[in-house]
């Protein structure tokens, strides 16, 4: 397996809003070209107050429909995050998205998410 370094990414959302995000990837060691996410299985992505805690807020994967791929070359991941994952208290978390690709556990994105207060409620 090639090395593959994890995305950086941090973002806003707003508490108890619907949100969708979508993060294309290519592979670092092919210039600039597409990474097929298809390749990897058992993606999820867990949101922690702390990196290193072992209670998380709230998981996302495939299965629960929070992360997707897609895109013409399926290097698209597309994160969902519910209104009811997103009534967490306002704060910034930490978060990251993991996956196996050739037996192996790979980190692909990681960063922090800014949750907002609303004021319509």
């Amino acid at each position: 397996m090639s090395t593959l370094f994890a995305a950086k990414l941090s973002y806003t959302i707003k508490k108890g809003d619907d949100s969708a995000i979508g993060v294309s990837f290519t592979d670092p060691n092919n210039s600039g070209i597409p990474l097929d996410l298809s390749q990897f299985t058992d993606l999820k992505m867990q949101v922690k107050i702390a990196p290193e805690g072992d209670v998380h807020l709230f998981e996302l994967n495939t299965g629960n429909l929070g992360l997707s791929i897609g895109g013409t070359n399926s290097e698209v991941l597309t994160i969902v995050i519910s209104r009811v994952d997103s009534t967490q208290r306002p704060g910034t978390y930490f978060y990251d998205v993991q996956g196996i690709i050739s037996g192996e556990l790979r980190t692909i994105l990681e960063g922090k998410l800014k949750i907002e207060g609303d004021v319509t409620r």
